[in-house]
């Protein structure tokens, strides 16, 4: 459960969640939240079963896949809200994620 997790893992989520706009490195978020880098890595592996990386990819991903749900918002939009803002880098991310282009993962998604 969420509430067993470390201030520190709390902390970094917090900031992930708030701030997924940017460009966001594990070392500053460790400075930030006053561990060190391995640390961090050491407690999104052990509570969460994954690195902050892939946490961080999974969080975009979701973000992505909400609001290509919205075909009113141009796809380079979203990728600027998802913290990608080349529209070639969102592209490969939601490819490497998904094995489909952003428009295709829209098409997917509106049609259920």
């Amino acid at each position: 459960p969420e509430a067993a997790h470390p201030p520190a893992l709390k902390t970094a989520l917090v900031i992930m969640e708030q701030e997924i706009r940017n460009t966001l490195r594990v070392g500053q978020i460790a400075s930030r939240v006053g561990v060190s880098r391995n640390h961090l890595i050491h407690l999104f592996n052990r509570h969460l079963g994954c690195a902050p990386q892939t946490y961080l990819r999974q969080k975009r991903l979701a973000v992505a896949s909400k609001l290509l749900a919205r075909e009113e918002i141009p796809i380079l939009s979203i990728a600027e809200e998802c913290g990608l803002p080349s529209l070639q880098h969102f592209n490969k991310f939601i490819r490497a994620m998904t094995g489909h282009s952003p428009r295709a993962l829209r098409s997917q998604i509106i049609k259920g």
